[in-house]
């Protein structure tokens, strides 16, 4: 048997039932944690029971827990998260009701509590004080089990709504990123597209103005050889016209000269 220095609270984790699934997707991975500090802090924890449902099992993870006085045992079930971890359920148990229970002893199946504070299954538990002043050491009567009392304060379900808002911001986060993301992919997906748009519309019109500057260049051509074979054939009429009247004047001069024989 372990032997214990101080005032100590031994709690161990069988499992839970009846649990409210707040996964959205699948099975939730849940895991127990607890502490007896009234600001919430140095929490222990069991092993994540992967893909547990409503009903994960802990196997009997045994935990010792110093006490020095503290009034509550503050339970939370959560499923753990890619983002943040969201509460399944919470309650706490007076340690005044283990330290009084015959043999300084409560086990079975403890009340939890949705952060709404309604009813949200159970939780399987065997919570044993060790060395608190006036704890009760009569043997524990199995004909008669002691009531497996839990309740929720102000603070804790505070605490539990504190914990189910921040989870929801963090998938609402992950959601708009995921929204950003897929935004971001299309608007680049549009971009390239966009950009092969532009490009064939720009090789589109440098292969329409190639085409009307080869149509004008034929023009042109056309033009030039039209106005250089008219400028030949002034040049012909122009030549024989010369020699036209070459011909007639030289005709004329010979005839002058046999009449003045």
């Amino acid at each position: 048997m372990a032997s214990f220095t101080g005032p100590t609270l031994v709690v161990i984790a069988h499992g839970a039932s009846g649990l409210k699934d707040v996964e959205a997707l699948g099975k939730q991975d849940a895991y127990l944690q607890f502490t007896v500090r009234d600001d919430f802090q140095d929490y222990q924890k069991t092993t994540v029971h992967k893909g547990a449902g409503s009903t994960p099992v802990w196997n009997n993870q045994t935990f010792n827990v110093a006490l020095a006085g503290q009034p509550e045992l503050y339970l939370e079930i959560m499923d753990q998260e890619v983002t943040a971890d969201a509460i399944i359920a919470f309650a706490s148990i007076p340690i005044n009701y283990i330290v009084f229970a015959p043999g300084a002893t409560l086990s079975g199946h403890f009340a939890v509590f949705t952060p709404e504070g309604q009813p949200g299954g159970h939780v399987h538990l065997t919570l044993t004080a060790h060395n608190v002043p006036g704890q009760n050491t009569a043997p524990p009567n199995p004909a008669q089990p002691p009531q497996c009392f839990s309740h929720t304060t102000q603070a804790h379900q505070n605490r539990a709504m504190s914990l189910k808002r921040r989870e929801q911001a963090a998938d609402a986060g992950a959601a708009l990123a995921g929204g950003l993301l897929a935004v971001g992919a299309g608007l680049l997906a549009n971009k390239l597209m966009g950009g092969d748009k532009d490009e064939k519309a720009k090789h589109s019109s440098e292969q329409l103005h190639f085409g009307q500057s080869s149509h004008h260049g034929d023009k042109e051509g056309k033009k030039e050889k039209k106005e250089k074979k008219e400028k030949k054939v002034k040049k012909e009429k122009k030549v024989k016209k010369e020699k036209k009247e070459k011909k007639s004047g030289h005709g004329s001069d010979s005839s002058s000269s046999s009449d003045s024989d």
